[in-house]
């Protein structure tokens, strides 16, 4: 019996999602790792301020959010693909 071919709409869907998904997490693991390693144990004259934060809010978190932030743009509006639905979006009707 042969499988039925997947969905384009759901192929992209599920890579766009992933890539979604791996940013997340490496932030993610970044911050973490980044913050315990850099936020604990460290006497207070040692921390430096940069912009009003600590150094390790600075570079653990802002910077990953920040950089998070602009690959999201890029991705949004270069990588994403607005794919056309075919013959379910012309049926549709709101009205109804």
């Amino acid at each position: 019996m042969p499988t039925p071919q997947e969905d384009p709409l759901v192929r992209s869907a599920r890579r766009e999602a992933l890539i979604v998904g791996a940013i997340s997490l490496v932030s993610m693991a970044y911050t973490l790792v980044y913050c315990g390693i850099y936020a604990y144990g460290r006497k207070a004259s040692e921390i430096e301020i940069i912009f009003g934060f600590p150094d390790w809010v600075f570079w653990g978190v802002l910077v990953p959010w920040g950089i998070c932030t602009v690959i999201s743009i890029v991705f949004a509006f270069w990588i994403m693909q607005d794919d056309p639905l075919g013959d379910a979006a012309e049926d549709w009707n709101p009205e109804t």
